[in-house]
């Protein structure tokens, strides 16, 4: 398997080198702000661009690369992203599938349009989106070293307003195993990260505070984003959005890390996130091939709900209401934890 990833990378690469210039808007910004940090300068009041200054340890490469290139290689990554999250979708899921399903499962979240549209802005959120997931597993699975867990975290931290519900379930799964080791070296692990990001940028506390508290990342004069539409910014009350979270906590109490407390942590993250755009729902993979395999069993109303807010709704200007769908679909396919639990 790793290897025909590895062969269609390299391909799917060497065609991108022989196309016109790529320029994805968002990836250009990252990239410029990356070069600006690498330089020592600040890029929070000039670059659309809201990431921690320890980002540069994942998105330097990418910046030294001559831009097409660099430009290719997001491309792949992003794209990768969303087969390895729909391949780690079925190692939470605990029955056997038929080989032309388990190929569609791995297929389907390349091709969300929430997937679709990372790739056209190139963001960064498939990315963010298998690290968060992989962050579960790591957590459910005491072999791997926990380093490896910190890391993970480390790279959610890019964009923690929309996975900050999943990496608190990983947290509660520390302290409920008494995981001490894994919670020292998150510990050292982000002490070091922030020691990185005064290093790079001494004043970058401040000056990426003052572009959050400024609403920056709305768009502004010089900016490409032109506001967020998300049902907290509707005017939806958060009281009224509280309860799926309560159910989420209420669902990892009796199952810990079950497949679906693994996907109301997710989706619950998605729809309490303070802003989103649509790109940003491609965290909704997994409960979406959850939903497809849904059908197959003879689910089909939970899983339809399921799939049409991941295939249709982001086409709609209604595309915020996803994650609201999405978790009614959950509840109806999962209604009991004896459904949920892990292979």
């Amino acid at each position: 398997m790793l290897v025909i990833i590895a062969v269609a990378a390299v391909a799917l690469l060497a065609a991108l080198a022989a196309l016109p210039a790529l320029r994805p808007i968002d990836f250009v910004h990252y990239t410029t702000a990356t070069k600006m940090l690498l330089r020592g300068e600040d890029p929070y009041q000039a670059v659309e661009f809201f990431f921690p200054p320890w980002s540069v340890l994942f998105l330097g490469p990418f910046a030294l690369l001559p831009p097409k290139i660099a430009a290719g290689a997001w491309l792949v990554l992003a794209s990768f992203s969303q087969v390895l999250s729909g391949a780690l979708t079925l190692r939470w899921y605990s029955r056997v599938i038929h080989r032309r399903m388990h190929a569609v499962a791995h297929v389907l979240p390349a091709l969300l349009p929430s997937a679709l549209y990372s790739y056209v802005t190139g963001q960064i959120t498939p990315v963010i989106g298998l690290a968060v997931l992989l962050a579960l597993w790591v957590t459910s699975h005491t072999s791997v070293h926990p380093i490896i867990l910190a890391l993970l975290l480390g790279i959610a931290t890019f964009k923690p307003h929309i996975v900050a519900i999943p990496a608190s379930i990983c947290l509660l799964e520390l302290l409920r195993g008494r995981k001490w080791m894994h919670l020292v070296w998150l510990g050292v692990t982000f002490a070091a990260l922030v020691g990185v990001g005064y290093a790079v940028l001494p004043n970058w506390a401040l000056s990426l505070s003052n572009a959050w508290l400024g609403g920056a990342y709305r768009g502004g004069p010089g900016l490409v984003a032109k506001g967020y539409r998300g049902l907290i910014e509707l005017g939806v009350p958060y009281w009224l959005l509280v309860p799926t979270l309560a159910y989420t906590l209420h669902a990892w109490a009796k199952d810990h890390l079950s497949t679906r407390v693994v996907a109301f942590a997710i989706t619950a993250g998605v729809l309490l996130a303070p802003y989103t755009r649509s790109y940003d729902q491609v965290l909704l993979t997994f409960p979406a091939v959850l939903g497809l395999l849904g059908i197959t069993e003879g689910k089909r109303l939970a899983g339809s709900l399921i799939v049409t807010s991941s295939l249709l709704l982001p086409l709609t200007p209604a595309w915020m209401l996803a994650p609201v769908i999405t978790f009614i679909g959950l509840l109806i396919l999962y209604p009991s934890s004896a459904e949920g639990s892990m292979s």
